[in-house]
């Protein structure tokens, strides 16, 4: 509901207005400020993201692979310097060919993993539940039986 009316309010008014972003949008409703304060709001949220995708980056290879701290940052600095210097040289272009390449291949082993698992396993199903399971009851707490 909230898209639809947002779309409807915001989206085709800016639309009709010939603007394509959110900052141009607000400079005209709110002035200079609101567009400044936004493109700070987003830069930060962008870099937070950022960090949050080194950071997982740089958690997988040192706890699966076993590197040590200063490995596994060098390989995450590693590739955001060849995906910058990748940027630079090919355009956003070459990126989103690229982008678009790697989701054809991840949707592929994806549904390939499904097949796969399916063939393997003909005998398991999520969605089903059988009255005669294996897995042990869920702990009963109560607040009475806990002591410190």
């Amino acid at each position: 509901m909230g898209r639809g009316l947002g779309a409807f309010f915001i989206m085709l008014p800016m639309y009709r207005a010939g603007m394509y972003a959110n900052a141009e949008y607000l400079e005209a409703c709110f002035g200079v400020a609101a567009r400044v304060i936004c493109a700070f709001v987003q830069v930060q949220y962008r870099t937070l993201v950022l960090g949050l995708i080194a950071t997982a980056a740089f958690l997988t290879l040192s706890i699966v692979s076993g590197w040590s701290d200063a490995a596994a940052w060098g390989l995450v600095g590693g590739i955001a310097v060849l995906a910058a210097i990748y940027t630079a040289f090919g355009g956003l272009r070459s990126v989103a060919v690229t982008d678009t390449l790697q989701f054809g291949v991840m949707t592929f082993f994806n549904l390939s993993m499904g097949v796969m698992g399916r063939a393997l396993f003909p005998d398991q199903s999520v969605s089903s539940s059988s009255t005669t399971s294996t897995r042990p009851e869920p702990c009963q707490f109560s607040v009475e039986s806990f002591s410190c």
